[in-house]
């Protein structure tokens, strides 16, 4: 089985002199997960969007790879959640 993998989805103005990632995408089994920085949060902030369970997270203001690895976290936990709401 092939482990899924971030996908770097950032979109560039022409007139951006530096071309930082600042959005990255994660399909798994007919979900999206969106690790991105946005302008209603801190400039180093990472938000999380897994609709429709997460929408504006704010997951971390470390590297991009902390603020991926804080979102699985999240979203390990919501789809728990959901699980065990489901066997009851």
């Amino acid at each position: 089985m092939v482990s899924p993998q971030w996908k770097d989805v950032s979109s560039y103005s022409q007139d951006d002199k530096v071309r930082e990632p600042r959005t990255f995408e994660l399909r798994v089994a007919g979900t999206r997960l969106v690790v991105t920085r946005h302008i209603h949060h801190a400039p180093d902030a990472w938000v999380l969007n897994f609709s429709p369970f997460v929408e504006g997270l704010e997951v971390g203001r470390g590297t991009a790879e902390e603020a991926k690895g804080a979102a699985l976290e999240v979203v390990r936990a919501k789809l728990n959640e959901v699980l065990v709401a489901l066997a009851t």
